[in-house]
């Protein structure tokens, strides 16, 4: 059985991190396209990134497990819960600063 080839950068001929990208390429794209100095599908469509395959990494984190399971209302309930905390934590802050 012949062995595999292994993938190559297809900017820079280093191994492929993601996306046919090595880790540097790939962070460099990245933060183009978070910049917006560049869209992702221009490049895809120039051969400078290969298309996501859409799987990306299981979540291990029980925390963020839990909030995939969270519906919308779920989710609006907690961040105005959060946000009631956050205005009672002021309020609390600025009655202790009028009694000094």
């Amino acid at each position: 059985m012949p062995k595999k080839k292994k993938a190559h950068c297809l900017r820079c001929k280093r191994k492929v991190y993601a996306r046919g990208l090595c880790n540097p390429c790939y962070q460099a794209a990245y933060n183009a396209i978070r910049d917006n100095k560049v869209t992702e599908a221009d490049l895809i469509e120039n051969g400078l990134l290969l298309p996501s395959k859409g799987q990306g990494r299981k979540v291990s984190n029980p925390t963020m497990k839990g909030i995939e399971q969270l519906s919308e209302k779920d989710i609006d309930d907690l961040v105005n819960s959060l946000l009631a905390t956050m205005e009672s934590l002021r309020n609390h802050v600025k009655e202790r600063e009028n009694r000094k």
